[in-house]
């Protein structure tokens, strides 16, 4: 569990920087992530093997945590924040930790141009998809432009698991 939170706590510093550190700290969440998850499977008593498929790794955990874990964090994020596929989320956070991090890689086979246009074509769908209004974040169309980014990572869905599975390894260790 130190290990995660110190993957933790170096993604949040990265990305409290003004400096572009690319996916590092997207990568480091996903990896705490994957260390939170195997350790709560093996506090359960099941073995932890399960690579980076983190959806075989959460059907590995008993119904009822996972019950408490979507509890948790949709409370966490209330709003903000989709629970209702763990399976996308969690097979988005495999392509994100197998392949963002080698992100170079998505571009090889495009030209400036085409990053360009791919890039300026995200971003206006994005704005046109956003309400800045009171509500803040129109979750709904968020999806869409998460649907057709070459990543997407939810990050308020895999911080709020991860805190979800924090408090649930504090309450096996106390045990």
């Amino acid at each position: 569990m130190e290990s995660a939170s110190a993957y933790l706590r170096a993604g949040q510093c990265l990305r409290t920087k003004l400096e572009d550190f690319g996916p590092s700290g997207t990568v480091l969440d996903i990896l705490a992530f994957e260390i939170l998850l195997k350790a709560l499977v093996l506090a359960e008593g099941k073995e932890p093997k399960f690579s980076h498929d983190y959806y075989e790794g959460w059907l590995k955990l008993d119904t009822e945590t996972r019950a408490r874990l979507i509890k948790y964090a949709s409370v966490r994020f209330a709003g903000h924040s989709d629970f209702s596929d763990p399976e996308k989320l969690m097979t988005a956070w495999n392509e994100a930790f197998t392949k963002y991090r080698y992100d170079y890689e998505v571009n090889e086979t495009r030209s400036i141009d085409e990053i360009k246009r791919v890039s300026q074509q995200w971003f206006s769908e994005e704005l046109k998809n956003q309400r800045w209004d009171s509500e803040a974040w129109d979750n709904e169309r968020s999806k869409k432009s998460n649907e057709t980014a070459d990543f997407a990572f939810y990050p308020l869905e895999l911080r709020g698991l991860a805190e979800a599975i924090q408090a649930e390894l504090k309450v096996h260790v106390s045990d």
